[in-house]
């Protein structure tokens, strides 16, 4: 009984602030969380489009009836290419972390399987002599052989340096093999999967195509600027063509006997003619034309180039261009659907899918499957969440309360910035290099206007004194004015060089603006809109934060490693405070009056005492910490590592962490939920938001008349969530369904994860 008391004490004891990670949201919806999208394939047994990209572990499978988006499949690993097998509906993808070909049911979207293979498989060929996938594995060296059938590795072939592309002859029944390294194409004969030629060729052959007309194989050497034509028969060279600069890509056009090379550095692409191996006609396709499709049904050839976000429609009997297209930023793959002609098109930078009509040569649309949330701001009449997306130019409508995405918002390019308007029920956006402050209504979650700024605006704020929103314009070295009400720009406030960063004092109905490149802080008058007084702090202000308790305005000196404290009514410096090296980002705690500074380096938050003007604590969190927000109501202070992918918890009465959270890729942003107790990190890095929920509430002193909690729970073995709920331990890890009962202190958390998790101490 004694051993049973301590025990009883001890976990009593360990009831301590816990943060959890309760979800991770894709962006730009459910069927998102996709970063780079590089590679496309049609399976026409599905009539689907699968795509796979650099980050997000994922599948995103569109439908083509319709355009949309009808699933996301977790793959646990980024995929780099892949390969269709039509005759038993299966998509293989090849992914390049952990050497493993992973293998898709393309009537249910689930994972048949995960193949080990050699190192870096790189590109598939479907055989449906045999029912076998060839997979080329760059790194090792070699052809790993599939069964269609049940999946399982057959063997490998032997070819040469660096296998990099394949294509199937079925005449002959061979795999065709360029080895990029070797100046060579292996030929694989599949009835025994052995390699019976090895066919030299031209310098770094990077691309092969079949010609079934001639029985012919032609060879994309892209470091001599020539394609090698193979007789199938003989397996032997028959001619060389000279093609443009670098050509990569390459395929037949069986319908008018021609082959297309994409010349990656040419700017074009050569047409070839299939029978002779002359070159017929070479053909402008925009700035590195890197990826080709080709549309049976209208005979056209489709090129994507790279650096000016285009795609080139070329006439596939005339060999003259039909259209060139805009699309997204760097395009990079394309199919073509032929059940519903529409030819879809990958976008590397700004995570989309662009969808063409194969008929009329036009967009239909255009479809984000992931994002860079760079902005993040609460809106808690709504209890609404907004994410703006850099690299797509939107943003994205997050219910605070379901996570269901409610909207995607158009913005303009690269957006930057965001605030929000209680009085108006608005959210602001600032475009960097569209010049623009996007508005959004937070009723309709629609764009109400696009107010146009001039000289990249990256920061804004809203002073509810005057009801006027103020957006630094970086470049222009000027603050804009824009009334809340009538959402027009009603003033241009000259201040100083680079201003990068605004705070509002709503007492005084002040605006503070820090010029970066002048070391100054310009003091906004909001009723006269004007200039009242320039400040000069210290070296490459970066950062500023209101402390509405003692009326004062602090200033993240970067370059000199201050904080300048100003008086929140005179604009004059009270005080200059040493900190650690790279002051960048500032907070202030409502719960405690304390002001926090972040840095861009060393891993400390330095506490600053908001009435005496001095260090209080230096809290060591490790990494980067220029990523923080302090909640209003909880007494929590939530610091972002943007390289280390994790959130530390502060408690801002004992300036201690209390707990560490792991986030997605490159956390860049977070804001506070005060409705639901949650903290949102925009993950750059991951195209997703991770959702931090505090199961602890409020700490410090007044907690109870805060936020009343019961205290815990004791119970004996074995522990059980509730119906359809979960249970976590004191980190936050879930362990429902191990039957707990280990002693412990462990969180009951409903189904629908909301209310307030039952902490349980559970004691042997």
């Amino acid at each position: 009984m004694k051993s049973t008391g301590l025990l009883l004490g001890a976990a009593l004891a360990a009831v301590t602030p816990a943060q959890l990670l309760e979800t991770t949201l894709f962006l730009p919806d459910s069927l998102g969380g996709m970063q780079g999208p590089r590679c496309v394939v049609y399976n026409p047994a599905a009539n689907a489009v699968c795509v796979g990209g650099e980050q997000g572990s994922s599948a995103i499978v569109f439908g083509p009836a319709n355009g949309a988006k009808t699933a996301r499949i977790e793959l646990g690993g980024d995929i780099v290419a892949w390969g269709c097998n039509p005759a038993r509906n299966k998509v293989y993808g090849a992914r390049a972390s952990g050497n493993r070909v992973v293998i898709i049911d393309g009537a249910t979207n689930r994972v048949l399987a995960n193949r080990s293979v050699a190192g870096g498989p790189t590109a598939f060929a479907y055989n449906p002599r045999n029912d076998r996938v060839y997979c080329s594995n760059i790194s090792a060296g070699v052809v790993t052989v599939i069964d269609g059938h049940d999946d399982n590795v057959r063997g490998q072939v032997r070819v040469g340096s660096r296998p990099e592309a394949l294509c199937y002859d079925s005449i002959g029944n061979r795999v065709y093999v360029a080895n990029s390294f070797d100046r060579s194409v292996s030929v694989i004969d599949c009835a025994a999967d052995t390699v019976i030629a090895t066919v030299p060729v031209g310098s770094y052959p990077s691309g092969l195509c079949w010609n079934p007309l001639d029985n012919r194989v032609y060879c994309a050497n892209r470091g001599d600027d020539t394609v090698s034509v193979i007789d199938c028969v003989t397996n032997t060279v028959v001619a060389r063509a000279r093609a443009g600069a670098s050509p990569g890509e390459i395929f037949h056009n069986r319908l008018s006997n021609r082959v297309y090379t994409a010349d990656n550095y040419g700017g074009s692409v050569t047409v070839i003619d299939g029978a002779t191996g002359v070159v017929t006609a070479r053909l402008p396709a925009g700035v590195e034309p890197t990826a080709l499709a080709f549309n049976a049904r209208d005979n056209k050839a489709y090129a994507a180039a790279r650096v000016d976000g285009t795609v080139t429609v070329i006439d596939g009997a005339g060999d003259s261009i039909l259209a060139v297209l805009g699309v997204g930023s760097d395009p990079v793959a394309l199919a073509w659907c032929a059940q519903d002609n529409r030819v879809y098109c990958t976008n590397r930078r700004d995570h989309s899918v662009t969808i063409i009509d194969g008929a009329g040569d036009s967009v239909i649309a255009t479809v984000g499957v992931g994002a860079n949330p760079r902005a993040l701001v609460y809106n808690p009449r709504a209890n609404k969440v907004y994410a703006a997306d850099h690299a797509a130019g939107v943003v994205t409508v997050i219910d605070g309360a379901s996570h269901a995405t409610l909207a995607t918002v158009p913005a303009g390019a690269r957006p930057e910035a965001l605030c929000y308007n209680c009085a108006r029920n608005r959210v602001y956006c600032a475009n960097e290099t569209g010049n623009t402050v996007t508005i959004i209504d937070g009723v309709g979650d629609s764009t109400i206007v696009d107010v146009a700024e001039e000289s990249r605006p990256i920061a804004l704020c809203h002073n509810p004194a005057n009801d006027k929103v103020y957006s630094a314009n970086y470049d222009g070295g000027w603050v804009t004015v824009i009334d809340g009400a009538m959402n027009i720009r009603t003033g241009t406030v000259p201040v100083g060089r680079g201003p990068t960063a605004l705070a509002c004092n709503s007492r005084d109905n002040r605006v503070y603006c820090a010029n970066f490149l002048d070391g100054t802080v310009s003091v906004i008058d909001g009723a006269e809109q004007r200039v009242v007084r320039v400040v000069s702090v210290g070296t490459e202000p970066r950062a500023l934060a209101w402390n509405r308790r003692d009326n004062k305005v602090y200033c993240a000196d970067s370059r000199s490693a201050t904080v300048t404290v100003l008086d929140g009514e005179t604009g004059g410096v009270l005080a200059t405070v040493g900190v650690a090296e790279t002051p960048s980002v500032l907070g202030w705690s409502p719960r405690t009056g304390q002001v926090y500074c972040g840095h861009a380096a060393g891993g400390v938050v330095t506490v600053i005492d908001g009435a005496g003007d001095s260090v209080l604590a230096e809290v060591y969190v490790g990494g980067a910490t220029d990523i923080l927000v302090c909640s209003d109501g909880n007494g929590w202070v939530y610091v972002a590592d943007r390289f280390d992918g994790r959130v530390s918890i502060i408690d801002a009465f004992t300036n201690s962490v209390s707990g560490e959270v792991e986030v997605g890729r490159m956390p860049w942003a977070l804001c506070v939920n005060t409705a639901d107790g949650r903290v949102y990190c925009a993950d750059y890095g991951n195209s997703t938001l991770s959702v931090i929920r505090d199961v602890a509430g409020v700490v410090g002193p007044g907690k109870a008349a805060a936020r009343k909690r019961s205290g815990p729970t004791v119970r004996r073995g074995p522990l059980l969530p509730p119906p359809g709920g979960r249970v976590l331990d004191s980190q936050g890890r879930d362990v429902t369904g191990i039957g707990l009962r280990a002693a412990g202190v462990y969180f009951l958390v409903p189904a629908d994860g909301r209310g307030v998790p039952e902490r349980v101490v559970l004691v042997e």
